[in-house]
């Protein structure tokens, strides 16, 4: 799959211009964050599998509502770290497409320099990953905020099965 090809699922998904996002995906910085295959010669355009089609949307999401190219790598090697049954974006897309629900909560703390942290995790929705409660529990009682160093400024959770599954569909 071509970048352009990317670019054309995720404006017909999204009612958006496929130029505009194209401009975006071959960006350097934000191309640097999908993982493709070179073409067979020096000039000829990466071929991306499909599940980058998936990082695109998830990143592009996360762009949109205002991490920074630095900020979305953190978010990029969280989906690529790699656990027994895949990396966790393998493990969201292929739980999604069983029926599952997936979160990524993206965390934002001012350090003790004054600088914003952003620590992004994935969570299969509903599941007791840390230890204490539903991840819903700990946000929305404020306890994230004591689990970590720095002053707790604000946690985004973005609905990854949402998102993953219209491309599923498709």
């Amino acid at each position: 799959m071509r970048l352009s090809e990317i670019a054309d699922r995720l404006a017909a998904l999204e009612g958006r211009d496929a130029d505009e996002i194209h401009i975006r995906l071959r960006n350097p910085l934000f191309k640097g964050l999908l993982r493709g295959e070179s073409g067979r010669s020096r000039n000829s355009p990466a071929d991306y599998p499909a599940l980058e089609l998936i990082r695109a949307r998830l990143l592009m999401v996360m762009f949109d509502c205002g991490l920074s190219t630095a900020e979305l790598a953190l978010v990029s090697d969280m989906l690529n770290t790699r656990y027994e049954r895949g990396t966790a974006l393998e493990m969201m897309a292929e739980g999604t497409a069983a029926g599952e629900g997936w979160i990524v909560l993206i965390r934002f703390v001012r350090g003790m320099q004054g600088e914003r942290i952003v620590s992004p995790s994935f969570f299969k929705d509903g599941s007791d990953t840390l230890g204490e409660c539903s991840v819903r529990e700990l946000v929305s009682d404020g306890r994230w905020s004591t689990q970590f160093s720095g002053t707790h400024m604000m946690t985004s959770f973005v609905p990854a099965s949402e998102l993953i599954r219209p491309l599923l569909e498709s």
